[in-house]
């Protein structure tokens, strides 16, 4: 196995930073009746909560409890389509929003993190780190592959690029890729959706609720934060950023970032 990055996992990356395990990429397995993901989880008796989308509580920017009834009308939009395709409605097919309802049963995280479904999947296997694949080569009985200064062999390989990586052109393949490939990875986009995680010294927030909203001056600017001390009993919320939102942030330092997520937990609990 080979892996550009000086870590195994790619978008699934546990964070030890703060002291606690956070998930920077994938927190949920989304539908567990029939996932495979289930099955991996309890072979290794990773832990594993449930996420009620019904607990949820919003308030708005003068820390008004805010009904659902009295929702701006995108507001939904923002919190259960952006927020899961990470793009605008826009931008996206009007069947997007049927994808991802073959599973039911619910959606959990992992309290300890993903890590621990990420070292079981990865067990038995020779992982090469901090390998950048240049050329993919099938044209002969053997597949070769190659970075900058190794070649190696096998039978067959298994590409997983990123689509940002592909469209850059960054690897050449050997044969070229036919055009219908090539053209499915032009077309294709990627969402954006950003998480800030935030630490306390104590729990300001109402600890048995999942989903925390905030209707804001700016839409979709957190506009959803979930509530990490239900599941870990730390006080550490994470707000949630997608599509142009995120953008938005992401030319921002660290900092203000912060800064930003404050603005909106001051004006959604009143804190000084």
């Amino acid at each position: 196995m080979l892996e550009a990055r000086e870590r195994v996992g790619g978008r699934v990356w546990t964070d030890n930073s703060l002291g606690v395990p956070l998930d920077l990429g994938a927190s949920w397995i989304h539908g567990v009746s029939g996932n495979p993901l289930s099955d991996l989880a309890d072979a290794i008796d990773a832990p594993r909560a449930a996420t009620d989308y019904d607990s949820h509580r919003v308030r708005d920017a003068e820390g008004n409890i805010v009904e659902p009834a009295d929702f701006p009308s995108d507001f939904e939009d923002v919190t259960n389509i952006e927020h899961e395709f990470g793009a605008e409605v826009t931008a996206l097919s009007p069947q997007a929003v049927d994808e991802g309802d073959e599973l039911g049963g619910g959606d959990v995280t992992f309290p300890n993190g993903y890590l621990p479904v990420l070292e079981a999947l990865i067990e038995g296997f020779e992982v090469d780190t901090g390998v950048i694949v240049e050329r993919v080569d099938t044209t002969a009985d053997t597949v070769v592959v190659t970075s900058a200064d190794t070649r190696f062999s096998a039978d067959a390989v298994l590409v997983t690029f990123p689509l940002g990586v592909l469209q850059a052109g960054d690897i050449t393949f050997a044969p070229p890729l036919d055009s219908e490939r090539r053209g499915a990875i032009d077309r294709l986009g990627m969402g954006v959706l950003d998480k800030v995680y935030v630490q306390f010294d104590e729990i300001f927030w109402e600890p048995d609720i999942d989903l925390l909203g905030y209707i804001g001056p700016d839409r979709g600017h957190f506009s959803e934060w979930l509530n990490l001390a239900k599941y870990t009993g730390e006080p550490i919320l994470v707000g949630f950023n997608a599509a142009s939102a995120a953008e938005t942030l992401e030319t921002m330092s660290d900092q203000e970032v912060v800064a930003e997520a404050m603005v909106a937990l001051r004006n959604m609990y009143e804190l000084t």
